[in-house]
C-alpha cells in the first residue's frame, strides 16, 4: 500500500516542477496528500519568505500555507499566534518525532494555546512531519484525522514530506540563482562603464549597453574581432595587444587606450582586464572600461593653463619636486629633468635652505594650513634671485603633496628699492635747499672774519684749520645745492679723451701727494659723445677722488676708455685700494651712505644721477684687499 501511495505522489509531483513560487508548490502538495492519504485537515508551516526580494528569511516567523479542512478555518488564528510570538520552526518542531500521535502526545514545545488550537475540534489523530532543509528544520507538515486509520502510512507520508522539502530547497536554490542573475545583469546592464567578456581567442561573448553607447558600434559589429581592434588608434594598438596577451595568460592588466568612434570622435578609456578562472582554468577575460574623456579634456585644459602660466608652479612629494612647469624652470635656468627628484630646498640660497626645509616639513605634516614666504634662490648660473613661495597641502596621484606657485620678485624688489631711493632723494633735495640757504650766508661772514684774523701772526695756525673746515662745510653745501637745484644740462658733442685729461690734471696733484700714479689707456679712434661736459667731469672727478682716497699708502689707478660697440663708449676706472665689502655695494649711491670715515655719501649719489640723466649705466665691482673697478657705459648719440 505504501509503495502505491508513494508512486502516485511522485507521479503527481513531476507536474509541479514548473512551479515558480513556494506557495504554489505547497498548494499542489497539500491536494495530493489529502487525496492519497485521506487526511481530513492539514496545512504546511514554513519559515521562508517566498518572494524574490527576500529569499533568505531565517529570522522571520513561521507562515501557514495550503491549509484545508478544519485547519483552513483556524488558519487566521494559527497565523496570528505564529506572528505574535515570532515562532521559529527550529524551536517549535525540533522535539517532534515524525508520525501520527494523539493530542495528548503533542510535544512540550507546542504551547497550551497552540495545543488547544489544534484539538479544538477533537481529532482522533494529529501527525507532524518535519521539513528538513540544509540540516535545519525549516517547517513541518501537520495532518489531522477525525477517525483513526488502520493504514500504516506514517513512513510514506514522511517520505513524501521530504520530497516536498527537496523540491522547496531546489526552488529556493533556483530563486537564489535567479536573484543573483538579476543582480549580476543589473550590475552589467545599468553600469555606465563599458563591460564586456571575451574568450581565450579574443572573441566577444557579451557586452553591455554602455559598450555600444561609448564606442558608437553595435554589439554585432563589435563581434567582428578585426573591426573591434581597428577602433583602437594606431599608436596604441601594439601596447593593447601586449596587455591582452598577458590577460590570456592569467595576469590582470590595466591600461589607458584611445578609441575612434563611428562618428570619428575620440574617446579616452581606462581599461581593467581580469581573467575568468573556472575550476582552476583560464577560460577568458572580463573587461571594464571607464570613459575618461571629459576628465582627460579637463586635465588637458588645466595642464595647458599651468604649462603656460606666468608664474612658476610646483608639486612637492616626499620633500622632492615631482612636477615643475616651464616658467619654474625658466626662473632657475634648469631643464625639467634637472629639477625633478631633487630636494625642494636645494634651489634656495645656502643661507636659506634650512629655513625652507622647515617650512616644507611643517606644511606636509599639516602643522600649517598654507605656506607663504620670501626667500633667496640660486639659479643654475649661480645668480641669486629673490622669490616668493606660496604652497598648500593637497594630494597628487593619491599621495600627500604640497602644491603651490613661485614668483620671481627680484625686479619687484629692485623697483621698490628704486622707489625708496627716489623718495629719499626728494626728501634730501627739500632738506638740502633749506639747510644750504640757512647756512650759506652766515658761513660767508665767518670765512671773511677768519681770513681777516689770520693776517695776525699769532693766529695763522689756528685760522688755517678753521678755514679748512669751513671750506669743507662749503663744499657739502655746494653738493646740497646741486641736489636741490635743477641743473641746466647742455648736451653737445664732446671728446671723452679731452674730458678725462682735464680731470686727471686736476687730480694729479692730490695723487702725487698720496703717492698714487694714474695711467691712461684711451683708444685713438674713440668717437665723441653727446653729453654735458661739466657734469661728466663731475662724475670722473668723484670717481678719481674716491680712488685716490682708497689708497692712503699709495698705489696706482688705471683709466681705460674704448668703444664698446657702434652705439656705446665704455670707460673703466681701476684702483688697487682697500676695496669695498660685497654686502655694502648694493647700497652705494644712497643718500648719506658712505664707506669713508669723513664722507657724506652725496658724491656717488650725484654721480649715479648724472649717469642716469645721460641714459648710461654704471657698475661698481670690488673685492676687499684687492681694489675697486668702476665701469661706465655711455651712449654715443643721445636719443630722446
Amino acid at each position: 500500500m505504501q509503495m502505491e501511495q508513494l508512486s502516485e505522489f511522485i507521479v503527481r509531483s513531476r507536474q509541479w516542477i514548473h512551479a515558480t513560487r513556494g506557495r504554489e508548490l505547497l498548494h499542489h502538495a497539500s491536494l495530493a496528500l489529502r487525496d492519497i492519504f485521506r487526511a481530513d485537515s492539514g496545512c504546511f508551516v514554513y519559515q521562508k519568505r517566498l518572494s524574490i526580494s527576500q529569499v533568505e528569511g531565517n529570522d522571520v516567523p513561521c507562515m501557514v500555507y495550503a491549509a484545508w479542512g478544519v485547519f483552513e478555518e483556524i488558519q487566521p488564528k494559527l497565523q496570528n499566534f505564529m506572528t505574535e510570538y515570532h515562532i521559529q520552526a527550529q524551536d517549535l518542531f525540533s522535539e517532534v518525532n515524525d508520525g501520527w500521535s494523539d493530542t495528548a502526545s503533542l510535544p512540550s514545545s507546542f504551547s497550551t494555546e497552540l495545543r488547544d488550537l489544534f484539538v479544538s475540534y477533537r481529532p482522533a489523530q494529529i501527525g507532524v512531519w518535519k521539513l528538513q532543509m540544509q540540516e535545519r528544520v525549516r517547517g513541518a507538515l501537520i495532518l489531522a484525522r477525525g477517525e483513526p486509520s488502520e493504514d500504516d502510512d506514517a513512513s510514506a507520508i514522511g517520505t513524501c514530506t521530504q520530497q516536498v522539502a527537496l523540491m522547496l530547497d531546489m526552488l529556493l536554490h533556483w530563486r537564489t540563482m535567479e536573484i543573483k542573475e538579476q543582480q549580476y545583469r543589473s550590475l552589467i546592464d545599468y553600469n555606465p562603464d563599458l563591460i564586456y567578456e571575451t574568450d581565450l581567442g579574443g572573441n566577444l561573448l557579451a557586452a553591455n549597453a554602455a559598450t555600444e553607447r561609448i564606442t558608437g558600434f553595435t554589439y554585432q559589429e563589435l563581434q567582428d574581432t578585426a573591426k573591434r581592434k581597428a577602433i583602437v588608434i594606431p599608436e596604441h594598438r601594439s601596447r593593447v595587444e601586449r596587455s591582452e596577451q598577458k590577460v590570456m595568460q592569467g595576469m590582470p592588466q590595466s591600461y589607458d587606450v584611445t578609441i575612434r568612434r563611428r562618428d570619428g570622435s575620440r574617446r579616452h578609456l581606462s581599461v581593467k582586464r581580469v581573467p575568468i578562472i573556472v575550476h582552476g582554468n583560464n577560460v577568458g577575460a572580463f573587461g571594464i572600461g571607464k570613459d575618461m574623456t571629459e576628465l582627460k579634456e579637463t586635465e588637458a585644459k588645466y595642464r595647458s593653463l599651468v604649462e603656460k602660466a606666468l608664474v612658476g608652479v610646483y608639486i612637492i612629494q616626499n620633500s622632492r619636486y615631482s612636477y615643475v612647469n616651464p616658467k619654474f624652470c625658466e626662473i632657475f635656468g634648469y631643464a625639467p629633468h634637472e629639477i625633478l627628484g631633487r630636494p625642494a630646498w636645494e634651489l634656495a640660497a645656502p643661507e636659506d635652505q634650512e629655513f625652507c626645509q622647515e617650512k616644507i616639513r611643517a606644511r606636509i605634516q599639516g602643522e600649517m594650513h598654507s605656506i607663504r614666504f620670501q626667500v633667496h634662490g640660486r639659479t643654475k648660473s649661480g645668480k641669486t634671485i629673490e622669490v616668493e613661495v606660496l604652497g598648500s597641502r593637497s594630494t597628487y596621484r593619491g599621495k600627500p603633496a604640497v602644491i603651490g606657485t613661485l614668483l620671481d620678485i627680484t625686479e619687484q624688489k629692485l623697483s621698490q628699492q628704486l622707489l625708496q631711493k627716489s623718495e629719499k632723494l626728494a626728501v634730501v633735495g627739500q632738506l638740502a635747499a633749506g639747510v644750504a640757504h640757512e647756512i650759506r650766508n652766515p658761513l660767508t661772514a665767518l670765512k671773511g672774519f677768519v681770513q681777516l684774523i689770520s693776517e695776525q701772526p699769532n693766529n695763522a695756525a689756528y685760522c688755517s684749520i678753521m678755514l679748512s673746515e669751513l671750506q669743507r662745510i662749503e663744499s657739502i653745501i655746494t653738493e646740497f645745492l646741486m641736489i636741490a637745484k635743477p641743473q641746466a644740462v647742455a648736451f653737445r658733442s664732446n671728446n671723452v679723451q679731452s674730458l678725462l685729461q682735464d680731470v686727471i690734471a686736476l687730480v694729479n696733484t692730490q695723487g702725487i701727494m698720496n703717492n698714487v700714479g694714474i695711467q691712461t689707456h684711451v683708444d685713438a679712434n674713440l668717437p665723441p659723445i653727446e653729453c654735458d661736459a661739466n657734469q661728466l667731469k663731475q662724475v670722473f672727478l668723484n670717481v678719481l677722488k674716491n680712488a685716490v682716497e682708497a689708497m692712503p699708502s699709495g698705489g696706482e689707478i688705471t683709466v681705460e676708455a674704448k668703444r664698446k660697440d657702434e652705439h656705446t663708449v665704455f670707460i673703466r676706472f681701476i684702483d688697487s685700494g682697500c676695496g669695498i665689502p660685497e654686502m655694502r655695494i648694493p647700497r652705494l649711491g644712497e643718500p648719506f651712505y658712505t664707506t669713508k670715515e669723513r664722507g657724506t655719501g652725496l658724491g656717488l649719489m650725484i654721480t649715479f644721477k648724472i649717469i642716469e640723466t645721460h641714459r648710461g649705466e654704471i657698475q661698481i665691482l670690488s673685492e676687499e684687499g684687492v681694489g675697486t673697478t668702476v665701469e661706465i657705459s655711455l651712449p654715443i648719440h643721445r636719443r630722446d
